[in-house]
C-alpha cells in the first residue's frame, strides 16, 4: 500500500509542478501590462528547430551607460520601460526589481558601449511554414505586442501595420 500511495504522491507533484508553469505564463498573459516593442532585422527561420520567429529588439542592445557600472556576460538584468509613444524602449536596467514596467533579460554580450540582452521572448512560434512571410521581414511596419508582469512577459500577437497578422491566410 506504501509504494501505491507514493507512486500517486509522486505523479500528483508532477502534474502540479506542470499546472504551476502553464499557471505562471497565464496569469502574466492575463494580468500583465500590454506593451509594444520595436523589432531589429533578423532572419526569421531556422530548419533545425522548427517553424517559428527569431526576434531581436531595439532594447536587446543597450548602451553600457543604461546598465550597472560592473555588467558583465551572463548577469541577470531588469531592463526598465517607458513607452515613447508608438512602442516602449529602455529607460535604464538594473539587478534588482524597481516595481515599474520591466523585462527580466541576461547580458549576452557586452563590447565597448553596447551589450546584447537576451529575453525569453526572443522567439515566436509560428504555423507551420509561415516563419517566411514576407509582413516578418518589413521590420518598418513590424511591432511585437507582449504581456509583462513582474519582470516576466509573454508575446501576445506581432503587428504589421498596426494590425494583428492573421496566420490562417497566406
Amino acid at each position: 500500500m506504501e509504494r501505491k500511495t507514493l507512486f500517486y504522491l509522486i505523479v500528483g507533484l508532477q502534474i502540479a509542478f506542470l499546472l504551476g508553469m502553464i499557471g505562471m505564463k497565464q496569469s502574466t498573459v492575463l494580468f500583465g501590462q500590454k506593451i509594444l516593442l520595436k523589432p531589429m532585422p533578423v532572419d526569421p527561420t531556422d530548419p533545425f528547430r522548427g517553424d517559428f520567429v527569431t526576434i531581436q529588439y531595439e532594447i536587446s542592445r543597450l548602451d553600457t551607460s543604461l546598465l550597472p557600472p560592473d555588467i558583465e556576460n551572463g548577469d541577470t538584468i531588469y531592463v526598465s520601460l517607458q513607452d515613447t509613444g508608438d512602442y516602449w524602449s529602455a529607460a535604464f536596467a538594473d539587478r534588482t526589481r524597481n516595481g515599474g514596467i520591466e523585462l527580466k533579460g541576461v547580458v549576452n554580450y557586452v563590447s565597448g558601449n553596447e551589450a546584447w540582452i537576451e529575453y525569453p521572448i526572443d522567439t515566436y512560434f509560428v504555423p507551420k511554414g509561415e516563419g517566411t512571410r514576407d509582413e516578418l521581414r518589413d521590420f518598418d511596419k513590424l511591432l511585437v505586442e507582449v504581456r509583462v508582469r513582474g519582470g516576466d512577459a509573454v508575446i501576445t500577437n506581432i503587428l504589421y501595420d498596426g494590425k494583428p497578422i492573421d496566420f490562417s491566410t497566406p
